[in-house]
């Protein structure tokens, strides 16, 4: 097996050296990151209109969260537009409501 090193970075320190555009839709699929994903763009999600996630109702991970974790990793106040039940996991859409 080959280790290969890849560098990483917070959304939010990526963002910022963008100027700190709009953010109209995130998207995520990152397999059971998304709570290191959400502590590392809080002040990116502040300024995102829509959010896109996977959820977990098994922990297939130790960051794994449930539709609720997710959500109430999520800054200020959001609402849940939609969400899919895949057995296993499912997915969520979100609205910041203070975009």
């Amino acid at each position: 097996t080959e280790e290969v090193e890849v560098g990483v970075c917070r959304l939010d320190s990526f963002w910022k050296n963008l100027g700190e555009p709009p953010v109209h839709l995130l998207f995520t699929d990152i397999e059971c990151a998304e709570s290191a994903m959400t502590r590392g763009a809080q002040n990116m999600l502040r300024k995102t209109r829509f959010f896109f996630a996977e959820w977990s109702k098994q922990e297939r991970h130790s960051e794994a969260l449930t539709l609720q974790q997710t959500f109430a990793c999520l800054p200020g106040r959001w609402e849940c537009l939609a969400w899919w039940d895949h057995g296993h996991a499912g997915d969520m859409l979100c609205r910041n409501l203070e975009v």
